[in-house]
C-alpha cells in the first residue's frame, strides 16, 4: 500500500516521506517483550485482515504515527482510546506500537505543544519512537471483526450488515484512494487540482477550519495530483485500494433469531459479552422484560444514524441521543445501551490472540489496563 505519512497533517513530513507500506497480522495476549518484528510486517498483517478500503470516507485509519528511523516492534499495546493514562502505561512498558481503535489524530494539527492533551500524546509518541495504528471503522466492517463479535451472543438464522460495504471504487482503473484536508481559504485551488488530475470525489465534509475530500484516483495521474496538492499546502494521504470487499462486510449487523427469546434474556446475553453487571435499557412502548425478541440490530459505538428506520425488535449499541431513543421506542424497537467504548472494548481480547499467534515470539501483545469508558454508574 502506498502511504503518505499522516504526520504531514501536522507539518512533520512532506513528499519526500512518501513510502511503501504493507498489510496486516494477528497476535497472542502477552506482556513480555518479543524478539522484534518490522513495523511494515505488522501493518501488512493489519491491513490484510481489515483493508483500509473498508473504512468510512470520513474516517482516519491506518498508520498514523511512524518513527523517523526504523525500529523493531517488540511490544504492542491494544487500546480503544489513546488517553494520557494509556500513554503513561505505554511509556512505562516500553511499548513500540500502539493499536488505538479510535484514531487519536482525526482533524489536522497546526502545532504540537504541551498545552493540549492530544498534542502531548503525539509529542510523547515522537519522543519515545512509538508508532500508532488505528483500525476504527475497518474493524467495524470486516467479517469476523467487531460487529460480528457484538452479534455473537445471539443465535441467528443468518446475519448481514445493516449497511453493506460496496467499496468506494467500482471501476478498476481507479487504483488509489486519496484523503485530502484543505484549508477553507484554499478550497477553490484544491478543487482545480483535483479536476486536473482526473480524480473522482467520493465525499466532501466541511470541518471547523478545513474541508475533507475523499477521492479515488488513477495511478497514472498520481504524480500530477501530489504535485498540485503540495503546491496548495493541502495535507493528504494516499493508499492503494484493496479488492472489492466480500459479502458480509459492512456497518452494523442484523439478524432474525433461530428461536425467540425474552427481552430479559437478551439483556443478560449482552451483559455477559461485555462483562458488565448493569447496562441501560429503553423499553419499546407497551413492552416488558418478558416480551419476545425475534430480531436484533446491532451497531458498536454510536449507532443512531445507522439504526434509524431499521425494523427490529431490539437495537443494541453503545450510545444514542434521548430523542433517537424515543423515536426507536415508538417505532417498534427496545434499545440496549452499553456505553460507547464498552460496546467495543471486549473485541480487543478477541483480536490480541490473533495478532500474537501470527507473529509468535516476535512480539509481546497486551491490552491497556487503564483503558476504560469515561462514563461510570455510581
Amino acid at each position: 500500500m502506498r502511504w503518505v505519512c499522516h504526520l504531514k497533517q501536522i507539518g512533520l513530513c512532506g513528499p519526500k516521506w512518501t513510502s511503501l507500506m504493507y498489510g496486516m497480522t494477528a497476535v497472542r495476549a502477552m506482556s513480555v517483550e518479543g524478539t522484534g518484528v518490522r513495523l511494515s510486517r505488522i501493518v501488512e498483517f493489519l491491513t490484510s485482515f481489515a483493508p483500509l478500503s473498508l473504512a468510512e470516507s470520513w474516517d482516519n485509519v491506518g498508520l498514523l504515527v511512524e518513527p523517523a528511523s526504523p525500529v523493531l516492534i517488540k511490544k504492542v499495546l491494544l487500546t480503544i482510546d489513546l488517553t494520557e493514562d494509556v500513554m503513561k502505561e505505554a511509556v512505562d512498558s516500553k511499548t513500540n506500537l500502539i493499536i488505538a481503535y479510535h484514531p487519536p489524530i482525526f482533524q489536522p494539527f497546526k502545532r504540537i505543544t504541551s498545552g493540549k492533551w492530544k498534542e502531548r500524546l503525539l509529542a510523547t509518541c515522537l519522543e519515545n519512537k512509538m508508532a500508532v495504528y488505528s483500525p476504527h471503522t475497518t474493524w467495524d466492517a470486516v467479517t469476523g471483526g467487531l460487529s460480528d463479535w457484538l452479534a455473537s451472543p445471539f443465535k441467528f438464522e443468518g446475519v448481514e450488515p445493516l449497511v453493506p460495504s460496496l467499496g468506494v471504487l467500482t471501476k478498476p482503473e481507479f487504483s488509489h484512494h486519496v484523503t485530502v484536508f484543505c484549508p477553507l481559504d484554499l478550497r477553490n485551488r484544491c478543487q482545480e487540482v483535483i479536476g486536473r488530475s482526473h480524480a473522482d470525489v467520493v465525499s466532501t465534509a466541511e470541518l471547523e477550519t478545513m474541508v475533507k475530500y475523499s477521492l479515488v484516483a488513477k495511478k497514472q495521474f498520481l504524480l500530477e495530483l501530489e504535485s498540485g496538492l503540495n503546491e496548495t499546502n493541502c495535507y493528504y494521504s494516499i493508499y492503494e485500494r484493496g479488492p472489492i470487499p466480500p459479502r458480509g462486510c459492512g456497518t452494523g449487523r442484523f439478524g432474525k433469531l433461530k428461536s425467540q427469546i425474552t427481552l430479559s434474556e437478551a439483556v443478560e446475553k449482552v451483559k455477559a459479552l461485555v462483562g458488565m453487571s448493569q447496562i441501560r435499557l429503553a423499553l419499546q412502548r407497551g413492552k416488558t422484560l418478558d416480551s419476545p425478541v425475534r430480531s436484533v440490530a446491532l451497531v458498536a459505538g454510536s449507532g443512531a444514524s445507522v439504526l434509524r428506520g431499521v425494523r427490529a425488535d431490539l437495537y443494541v449499541t453503545g450510545e444514542m441521543l434521548h430523542h433517537d431513543i424515543l423515536e426507536a421506542n415508538h417505532s417498534g424497537a427496545s434499545v440496549i445501551l452499553i456505553n460507547h467504548s464498552d460496546s467495543e472494548r471486549g473485541y480487543l481480547s478477541q483480536f490480541a490472540p490473533r495478532l500474537s499467534d501470527h507473529f509468535g515470539d516476535g512480539i509481546g501483545v497486551s491490552i491497556a489496563a487503564s483503558d476504560r469508558d469515561p462514563i461510570v454508574i455510581v
